[in-house]
Formats: C-alpha cells, sequence, structure tokens
C-alpha cells in the first residue's frame, strides 16, 4: 500500500471556512484518490512508513511503548488504547475520530456484539458524511 502524505495534520489544523481539518481530510482523501487505512494491520503498516522503519519495535519505541504491545496488536492478542490509536491515527494522518470508532467496532466484532457493531458502522457513516 502507498502511503500518500498529506500537507496538513491534526496538530496544524486547516480550516475551510470554518469547518476543521476532518472536512479537509475527506477532500484530500477523494482529490487524491487515497487508498483509506481499513484494519489495524494497515494502521501499524501505514505508521512504519511515517517514521520510515520496518520494525515493529521501532514503532512501540516510537509510540512510546515500553512492550512489544505493535507486536500483540497485530497478532490479534491485545487492541490499542484509545490514547495509542490516537497516536495512531496522527502517525497515519488519518481522522482520530474514524481511527477511535473503528477500533470500538473491532472490539465489538472480536467479542461478538454485532448490534454494537451496527451502531458503531453507524456512526462512523455519519462521521464520514459529516466531512
Amino acid at each position: 500500500m502507498m502511503c500518500v502524505t498529506r500537507q496538513y495534520s491534526p496538530n496544524k489544523k486547516a480550516l475551510v471556512n470554518g469547518n476543521s481539518w476532518v472536512k479537509m481530510s475527506y477532500i484530500l482523501d477523494i482529490v487524491l484518490d487515497r487508498k483509506t487505512v481499513e484494519n489495524l494491520t494497515d494502521y501499524i503498516e501505514t505508521a512504519k512508513q511515517a517514521i520510515e522503519t520496518d520494525s515493529d519495535r521501532a514503532l512501540d519505541r516510537a509510540l512510546g511503548n515500553k512492550t512489544t504491545l505493535v507486536y500483540q496488536w497485530r497478532t490479534d492478542r491485545a487492541f490499542p488504547s484509545p490514547e495509542k490509536m490516537y497516536q495512531l491515527a496522527d502517525l497515519c494522518e488519518e481522522n482520530p475520530a474514524k481511527a477511535l470508532m473503528q477500533l470500538d467496532i473491532w472490539k465489538a466484532q472480536a467479542s461478538h456484539q454485532q448490534e454494537l457493531v451496527e451502531v458503531y458502522k453507524g456512526i462512523l457513516r455519519q462521521l464520514s458524511h459529516a466531512a
């Protein structure tokens, strides 16, 4: 997957007619025909590209992890905390609200809570349309 570098970040909010950087994210995704990050492995790989490494351990260090959390995430042994998911989204220059909703969807799927999955997917769709 090719990583497309955007010309903005959540830390440098780009305002477009009073709207937040989320709208800019949506517009850039369409204009650049960018493939979106859809699963945790995509986030991990895109974040590694952003810090120019092939190593899960280097990504752990970049995220401030003292243990091998990235490996645990990759092998479905654990999920990132909301704070770590936010950091991954930031490294990937993805919408953090989308990333946090995806995290909730993955957790609900893992615990076989289909009703929650559908609720979270509905929120994610609304978020995408609001952008």
